[in-house]
């Protein structure tokens, strides 16, 4: 009889601890990055913004971190840091282009603007009228990268998470929106894909490499 008892006490403990183990889930902590085209996740209204000036954003990417602590806590952020920088080069290697296309915009070119007619509005000569020009509308394009580097900041969040089999649980901080995910997926590689909604109708998907 004691002989079964232990044996029985025995079986418990093995199950009891493959249970506890299956509970902590995979140790996932570290940090984590994922580079994400500005296009899939800027509104639709910058874009149509950016477009109309001609320019083409495709190339322009930035970073995105998660990092995942021992403790179960994780952060999520932007790093609008590379976004920016490829705007301005961007912007600053087709300022000539997207001038061309203002004028082309109002049916007019750079040769209809004489120093005579850009002395009728009040500039020296055509060259300041162009010049001028440039101005604003680096300054309209810069307007619309700052936004989005708010947008950036107000997107970042942070909550508790817990590991499921190959799911990462997510639970977000109270008061905070995030980007309307709760879930992301661990793929055979370790890397973490993550699916999130950007905008009402507009989502994308992250995939996470864990750094060194």
């Amino acid at each position: 009889m004691k002989k079964k008892l232990a044996i029985m006490l025995a079986s418990i403990t093995v199950i009891a601890t493959i249970f506890i183990g299956c509970g902590k889930g995979k140790d996932i902590s570290g940090h984590y990055v994922a580079t994400i085209a500005a296009k899939d996740v800027m509104a639709q209204a910058d874009l149509d913004e950016v477009n109309k000036s001609g320019l083409d954003i495709s190339d322009i990417s930035f970073d995105t971190t998660l990092d995942f602590t021992e403790d179960n806590k994780f952060t999520l952020a932007f790093d609008s840091t590379s976004f920016k920088d490829g705007f301005n080069k961007m912007l600053n290697d087709n300022i000539d282009t997207i001038l061309d296309n203002a004028f082309t915009s109002q049916g007019m070119s750079r040769a209809d603007v004489t120093d005579e007619v850009a002395q009728q509005i009040g500039y020296a000569d055509a060259n300041a009228l162009f010049e001028d020009s440039k101005k604003q509308i680096q300054d309209g394009l810069n307007q619309v990268a700052e936004g989005l580097d708010k947008e950036f900041d107000a997107q970042k969040c942070g909550g508790s998470y817990t590991v499921k089999g190959d799911s990462v649980i997510f639970v977000l901080t109270d008061g905070q929106d995030g980007l309307g995910f709760d879930k992301a997926t661990i793929k055979d590689d370790d890397t973490i894909e993550l699916n999130c909604e950007i905008e009402e109708g507009k989502s994308t998907v992250l995939t996470f490499k864990k750094q060194k």
